[in-house]
């Protein structure tokens, strides 16, 4: 059903709020790792931490798969939503 997959690696933010979005968009959790979409499956791994200097950071990696042009869109919003800025 689904030939398009696509992974991010997204640092410094915590993996509850990932869930909560995906939740948002009408996913059901199938799985501690996976939710299950209308047309779409999101694999959403396990929270680690990376040490940058002194400080640490949450890493969470996300794979989404649909077919191409969902997997696209999807992301572009995900992007958009998470987009910040240090200041």
């Amino acid at each position: 059903m689904y030939h398009y997959t696509q992974t991010l690696e997204m640092r410094g933010i915590k993996r509850q709020l990932f869930l909560d979005y995906f939740l948002a968009l009408g996913g059901n959790l199938t799985s501690s790792e996976h939710i299950q979409g209308p047309n779409w499956k999101i694999h959403l791994g396990a929270e680690q931490a990376i040490n940058l200097g002194s400080i640490r950071l949450p890493v969470v990696h996300i794979t989404f798969e649909a077919d191409e042009e969902a997997v696209l869109h999807m992301v572009q919003a995900f992007r958009f939503r998470f987009l910040s800025a240090g200041g």
